[in-house]
């Protein structure tokens, strides 16, 4: 073989390597085939309920006996499952003492109604209660889903999960490792930890009796043009290069981005979403769209913010701030969060590190 040839079967074989990996692209482009949007499942991974929605599943096909029974019986009831998972089937009303938790292996317990849970019980295996279930002071649990109410005392700790059907009271000092969900509103109290929380209405510690003044109400309109670093203003967005410090009580009524750091003084109304390196906004303002940042997000005691919270970094809630509304669900994602008493969340908080409530 020449040396041409060679050179010229060697090239079609890297071009041809080249474009092996385009040609479902340009396939798709000549007839498309895939032009409908991907389903997203209501049961994904994603969801708050996932864990609990899979674990109702489970116990409606090992221990819909066994419930049964213990309701008609109103006998306390040990034993197996089909798939050998050990169980203890409690009557509605019965406590649950340290006693049922102490048998090798930790049986799934299982209560045909309303539950108590004495204080200081540590459950290693998962609880289900077909009805609203209390439970004591410093209860340690792995997983519980409660198809009524949930009312926990101090320091709860919860490794994997936790869903009530109904509205979920959790006392001071929990540590919260998993998921907490509610199909109502979660009310979690001063000094606790956790990752993850979503309901109706989720309240931070407790709410101020007087609520601050709404000095957003006074905001006066301000022309982007004349500040520092401003790009342009089209397609309702304001885009400014480098760092911008709004003077309090300014009023915007589109989206404003800052490629840098974004301050924004007392009493501030943006009728649009924010976008920066870092926010900060001083307190008692008003966003009615996003807040999006880069790094890290200070909201002042006092804000209203009715879209989504997202900060790459850390995020800083005053008191009394609220994410969200009753017609609005917003979700508060950050890597850590730091977040003092009376902040309500109408949505879900998904925190990477640790969230607390100071």
């Amino acid at each position: 073989m020449s040396p041409f040839v060679a050179t010229l079967l060697f090239a079609s074989i890297v071009a041809g390597l080249l474009v092996l990996p385009f040609l479902p692209a340009l396939r798709e482009v000549r007839r498309a085939r895939d032009v409908q949007p991907l389903a997203v499942s209501a049961d994904g991974r994603v969801f708050a309920d996932y864990f609990a929605q899979r674990f109702r599943a489970f116990v409606e096909e090992q221990f819909a006996g066994p419930l049964t029974e213990a309701r008609r019986s109103r006998q306390i009831l040990h034993g197996r499952s089909d798939a050998q998972n050990t169980f203890v089937a409690l009557p509605p009303g019965t406590p649950l003492a340290a006693k049922w938790t102490s048998a090798h292996p930790t049986p799934v317990v299982l209560s045909g109604g309303d539950l108590p849970i004495d204080s200081g019980v540590h459950l290693d295996r998962e609880v289900y209660v077909d009805g609203p279930v209390s439970l004591g002071q410093g209860v340690h649990l792995r997983a519980l889903l409660a198809e009524g109410s949930a009312d926990a005392g101090d320091g709860l700790v919860v490794q994997r999960w936790l869903h009530a059907a109904g509205n979920l009271q959790i006392g001071r000092g929990a540590r919260l490792y998993g998921r907490i969900s509610s199909d109502g509103e979660i009310h979690l109290g001063t000094g606790s930890c956790f990752l993850r929380l979503a309901g109706r209405r989720v309240v931070l510690g407790t709410i101020g009796e007087t609520p601050a003044p709404f000095l957003h109400e006074s905001a006066v309109p301000v022309d982007p043009s004349s500040w520092p670093g401003f790009v342009g203003d089209e397609g309702g967005r304001v885009l400014v290069h480098g760092d911008l410090e709004l003077p309090a009580a300014a009023a915007i009524d589109r989206d404003l981005v800052v490629r840098g750091r974004l301050r924004l003084g007392p009493g501030c109304r943006i009728d649009g979403s924010l976008k920066a390196r870092s926010i900060e906004i001083v307190g008692q303002g008003r966003i009615e769209g996003a807040l999006v940042a880069r790094e890290d997000i200070v909201v002042g005691a006092g804000t209203r913010v009715r879209g989504p919270v997202i900060a790459e970094g850390d995020l800083v809630l005053g008191a009394d701030t609220e994410i969200g509304d009753r017609d609005r669900r917003a979700t508060v994602r950050a890597r850590r969060a730091r977040i003092a008493g009376g902040v309500v969340v109408h949505g879900s908080l998904w925190i990477e590190e640790k969230g607390e409530i100071r």
